[in-house]
């Protein structure tokens, strides 16, 4: 048993720099990671690298439209 395992975790911003990292340490920890990111690429790139514990989605946070449309996301739950 590793230290996240069991836990779902929503990163915003976390395609790339710190917001990256983070998801790596859950991910790596046992969590199941969601990422968000504005760019479609950056963002397919780091699902990619977190691997199978990790979904993407294109949302950007200085957007109601896209916040409303993350919180209404359940299928990670």
């Amino acid at each position: 048993m590793t230290t996240y395992d069991g836990k779902r975790i929503v990163i915003t911003g976390g395609s790339s720099g710190i917001g990256l990292a983070t998801a790596r340490l859950f991910a790596d920890g046992g969590a199941h990671v969601l990422i968000t990111g504005r760019t479609r690429s950056t963002l397919d790139a780091a699902v990619e690298q977190l691997g199978g514990k990790a979904v993407g989605i294109r949302s950007d946070a200085a957007s109601l439209k896209d916040i409303t449309a993350l919180v209404l996301q359940r299928s990670f739950l």
